[in-house]
Order: structure tokens, then C-alpha cells, then sequence
């Protein structure tokens, strides 16, 4: 039985996470600033300098490139969550066990930096209200990108998620199970003619049709 709800986010190239609050849990949870509680935590993990810097240069981007400290951008959202989000983003639900929401929590705990007293470390106030990059004790490179991070997460959920080689949005994205409203039901192929079929044959008298018998699977959706 689930524990909670989690979607992934996708925006452009980036791709991150989606939890409610029951997913979050109450450990979880404590870590963070945010009072009241909020309903969703929106999290994302990228490049420390080119995700918080509100207009990056170039070298900035190529910098990213090599491996380099990183962030954790986090969210709250204390209304419906499709106000938090922009128009042009993406959300896919996933269904996680209670085992998978457990292993979540612990990945998610284990990307966040803390200092000797057991908090987190705030980098920068975040893009979007109620939002704050955490720092990461994650490194960040070209081979090791958001999406490959955000592809890990959903592994330790339990998830037959691939994680080696997913660098962009579109890789992760293809492995996702279709929301219901896109899961097209094949409909049964059409029984082959059969050689026999029309044959006639007379015994004792009576005129018979003969048919062989015909095994039509439906494939699974």
C-alpha cells in the first residue's frame, strides 16, 4: 500500500520530485524551515553555482561540467499543487510502496548537507516563494546530472528505473509508466483464416464443418 504521493517533475532539460506531505514523513520534514507544514515538498538537485545563480554564464555552465558541489532546491507548497507549478511543467505520479517511500526518505536525507549540529545548511533564498537551496554533500558533473539523480531516487523507491547513462530529461521521462489516460489497449488480432475452415466432410451421412481451435492472446497494457 502506498505511504504517500510522489510525481516527477519535468521542466525543460531539469527533472525533479514531488512529494506530499504524508511521503515527506515527519523526519523529513523537521529538517525544514517551513512553518506550517506544507501540503507538497518540490525538490530538485543541480550544479551549486549554475542553479542558484539567477542568469548563468557560460562558464558558469562549463564549469558544471567537471565535478563540482551541488544543491538542493526545495519548495513548499501549501495550496493546490498545480498553483506552485508553472504552466509549462510536467508532472507523472508514480505508485511507490511503503518499503520504496522508507528508502526515499533515507536517499533524500542522506543528498542533504548537515553541519555538526544536525541541521541543514541554507545556500540561498530559492526562485519561487516559500523555496530555499539547501547544500548537497553530492558532487555534480556531466555524467552525473539532476536527471541522473532524480532516475537514482526512483531506483531506491523501487522503481526498474536505469540510472547509468540518463543525462537528460527525455531518458528518464521514457522510462516512467504512462499515466492511465495514455495506456492504449491493443485490441485482439484478427483470427488467420483457417486451412480447414470451410472444409466438408461427410460422415455417417451428417455434413460437418471442421475447425482448428485457435489460441488468441491479448497482449498486456
Amino acid at each position: 500500500m502506498p505511504a504517500g504521493r510522489v510525481w516527477v517533475l519535468r521542466a525543460g532539460w531539469h527533472t525533479g520530485l514531488v512529494l506530499s506531505r504524508a511521503a515527506v514523513g515527519r523526519t523529513l520534514t523537521s529538517l525544514f524551515p517551513f512553518s506550517p507544514t506544507p501540503r507538497f515538498l518540490v525538490l530538485g538537485w543541480g550544479n551549486r553555482d549554475y542553479y542558484v545563480e539567477p542568469h548563468p554564464g557560460i562558464w558558469t555552465a562549463l564549469s558544471a561540467l567537471f565535478p563540482s558541489p551541488s544543491v538542493v532546491l526545495v519548495q513548499a507548497c501549501r495550496c493546490r499543487l498545480t498553483m506552485c507549478l508553472g504552466p509549462s511543467q510536467q508532472l507523472r505520479r508514480v505508485i511507490v510502496s511503503r518499503t520504496g517511500i522508507v528508502k526515499l526518505r533515507r536517499y533524500l536525507e542522506l543528498t542533504l548537507e548537515k553541519n555538526h549540529a544536525g541541521r541543514l545548511e541554507p545556500v540561498a533564498q530559492g526562485p519561487f516563494p516559500k523555496s530555499e537551496f539547501f547544500a548537497s554533500g553530492l558532487s555534480y558533473d556531466a555524467f552525473h546530472t539532476c536527471n541522473t539523480w532524480t532516475a537514482e531516487a526512483l531506483r531506491k523507491a523501487g522503481l526498474p528505473m536505469t540510472v547509468t547513462g540518463v543525462l537528460f530529461a527525455f531518458q528518464l521521462w521514457e522510462q516512467l509508466p504512462k499515466p492511465p489516460s495514455q495506456q492504449r489497449r491493443h485490441p485482439a488480432p484478427t483470427p488467420r483464416p483457417n486451412r480447414l475452415q470451410g472444409m466438408e466432410n461427410t460422415i455417417l451421412g451428417v455434413t460437418t464443418k471442421q475447425f482448428a481451435g485457435l489460441k488468441i492472446e491479448i497482449p498486456a497494457v
